[in-house]
């Protein structure tokens, strides 16, 4: 299975009461591509690739600031760009009369990531903290999964899936400092970190689904 889509974004920044005026005009193509091999009627191989857009929320494009407090403030980047993914996955799947077994290796690249700068500014007379997103560089993300389905009975499903990745950020923002010298963060950073879900259904009388879910986060930097 081949496809393609064709995107054409078009977004106007108009915040009158600080006169920023910004328009972005971007088009994309996304090409995806899907090759699955069956092994037999129980058992395949799949190989992917697609890409993919994450387009800045209307709150991180928005120069009007935020309070969270007179001192700490969050403020939109009307010149944030979307971050675009390459995405490619390698995966097995087995199934059984009750379980079902689903592994994948994976790998994604992000151009355009996006990271939180803090800076200090001074407003009316009071040094305050400003938040704002940037575009910092790029973002390689790969690592394997597993994903398990039973279903122990007519009326109880299980599904649990674990999760291991390696997170590298290449990048830095440059600024201007109170005293106007222009100071250079580096982003570049490295992180391995995993996750592990488990979903419990049960399906009770009249029609109800009871549902559990259970998630764990390891620390990452």
């Amino acid at each position: 299975l081949v496809g393609v889509r064709f995107e054409d974004s078009n977004i106007e920044i108009n915040q009158f009461t600080q006169a920023v005026f910004n328009t972005k005009k971007y088009n994309n193509f996304f090409p995806s591509a899907f090759l699955t091999y069956e092994l037999d009627d129980f058992e395949n191989v799949s190989l992917s690739y697609s890409k993919r857009i994450s387009r800045p929320r209307s709150r991180f494009i928005n120069p009007f600031s935020s309070l969270s407090s007179n001192i700490n403030l969050f403020r939109g980047n009307p010149d944030l760009d979307p971050s675009l993914t390459d995405s490619y996955d390698l995966g097995y799947l087995k199934k059984w009369k009750k379980l079902t077994f689903n592994t994948s290796m994976y790998f994604n690249r992000t151009n355009d990531a996006v990271q939180f700068v803090r800076n200090t500014e001074i407003i009316n007379n009071t040094l305050v903290l400003v938040t704002s997103p940037v575009n910092v560089g790029v973002e390689d993300r790969y690592g394997f999964e597993f994903t398990l389905s039973y279903s122990a009975f007519k009326w109880w499903k299980l599904n649990g899936n674990f999760n291991f990745f390696r997170n590298q950020t290449k990048g830095d923002y440059t600024f201007v400092d109170l005293i106007g010298n222009p100071q250079t963060i580096d982003f570049s950073n490295t992180a391995l970190s995993w996750f592990a879900r488990i979903t419990s259904k049960v399906s009770l009388p009249l029609g109800v689904d009871w549902q559990t879910n259970g998630t764990y986060s390891a620390p990452q930097n």
